[in-house]
């Protein structure tokens, strides 16, 4: 159950009561992306996070972002997760550990949305001012 305040628990429902809290960071949580092995979360400041499932134990903070985090994304396959910021910079972490494996640069330019196709080889950035770029994992994420 993820809270307005920035608190995320475990909840056991028949007895109404926590049964573990995950996080308490009062940031806003925008976003909350899953895949069996782990949850991520897109708070509305400069940090995304991870929760890894091994019996909700560990919050895992990613690496900062310079300005606010616009978007987050999985791979189809949970592989990785996408991070994208006012910092015109989309940041890739290989999941289920949050390793960062490289970064996206889109000079000038703010990702709100990020998207894959094609079993998840290829992805597309929608841009605030309304262009779109597309790229590959396969090359690194280099936008084309």
């Amino acid at each position: 159950l993820a809270e307005g305040r920035g608190r995320l628990a475990v909840w056991d429902v028949r007895e109404a009561r926590v049964k573990q809290e995950l996080i308490d960071s009062g940031e806003k949580i925008r976003q909350i992306l899953h895949h069996e092995r782990c949850l991520c979360l897109v708070f509305e400041g400069r940090r995304p996070g991870l929760v890894t499932l091994g019996g909700f134990s560990e919050f895992v903070s990613l690496g900062a972002h310079r300005r606010a985090v616009t978007s987050g994304a999985l791979t189809p396959g949970g592989e990785e997760f996408w991070s994208a910021s006012e910092d015109g910079v989309i940041k890739r972490f290989q999941l289920p550990g949050g390793e960062l494996l490289g970064k996206i640069e889109t000079p000038g330019e703010i990702t709100d949305h990020i998207a894959f196709w094609d079993q998840g080889r290829s992805f597309a950035l929608r841009l605030r001012k309304g262009g779109v770029i597309t790229g590959s994992r396969e090359s690194g994420g280099t936008p084309r």
